[in-house]
C-alpha cells in the first residue's frame, strides 16, 4: 500500500514542478510549488518522518510560501510580461535538454514499476527515536549547522534584494508621474 501512495505523491509533486516551470504567471508557479511541498510532505508521512512532514506543510508550504507570494505582488509582475517564446539561440538547446531529462524520467519511471514488484521491501525497521524533536534538532545544528545558516543569509539577501528591486521602481514612477506641469499647477 505504501508503494501506491508513493507513486501518487511522486507523481503528484514532480507534475506540479513541471507546471511550476512552465507557468508564466509567477502566482501560478508559486501556488505550483506550494502544491510540489504538500506531496513532498506526504512522501515524509510514508517514511514515517511524520515531524519532518508536519514541518514541510508549516515552514515551507506555510511561511516560506506566504513570503514568496508577497515578494511576487511586491515586485507587482504583471501578467503580460515575457508572455511569448521568443526565438533565442538556447532555446533550441533548453528544449532538447528538456525533451532528454523528460525521456529519462520516463525511462526511470518504467523501470521502477517493472522492478517495484520484486524489489520494494517497505520502509526499513528505524531507530524508536527516529524523527523526533530532539534528534532533528541536534543534527541540525551539529551537522548541517552551516548549510542551515547559508541558507538563512540566502533567503535574507533575497529579500533585501527584491524590497531595494521594489523601491527602486516605485522611485521610477513616481519621477516619471511628477511631470513639470504638475510642479507648475501646484504653486
Amino acid at each position: 500500500m505504501d508503494i501506491i501512495f508513493f507513486y501518487i505523491f511522486s507523481g503528484i509533486a514532480v507534475g506540479s514542478a513541471i507546471m511550476m516551470i512552465m507557468n508564466w504567471n509567477p502566482i501560478g508557479s508559486a501556488i505550483n510549488l506550494i502544491v510540489v511541498m504538500v506531496a513532498l510532505a506526504g512522501l515524509f508521512a510514508i517514511l514515517d518522518a511524520h515531524f519532518i512532514a508536519i514541518i514541510q506543510l508549516l515552514v515551507y508550504a506555510g511561511a516560506i510560501m506566504v513570503l514568496f507570494l508577497f515578494v511576487i505582488m511586491l515586485l507587482n509582475l504583471r501578467e503580460g510580461y515575457a508572455s511569448h517564446w521568443v526565438y533565442r539561440n538556447y532555446n533550441f538547446f533548453l528544449s532538447l535538454a528538456g525533451i532528454v531529462l523528460g525521456l529519462f524520467a520516463v525511462k526511470t519511471l518504467v523501470t521502477s514499476f517493472i522492478g517495484a514488484s520484486t524489489t520494494y521491501s517497505g520502509v526499513p525497521n528505524l531507530a524508536a527515536d527516529f524523527g523526533t524533536t530532539k534528534l532533528v534538532g541536534k543534527i541540525l545544528y551539529t551537522e548541517y549547522l552551516l548549510p542551515f545558516e547559508a541558507a538563512s543569509i540566502l533567503l535574507l539577501a533575497a529579500i533585501v534584494g527584491a524590497v531595494i528591486l521594489a523601491k527602486s521602481k516605485i522611485g521610477i514612477e513616481e519621477e516619471e508621474n511628477s511631470t513639470p506641469k504638475q510642479v507648475a499647477d501646484d504653486n
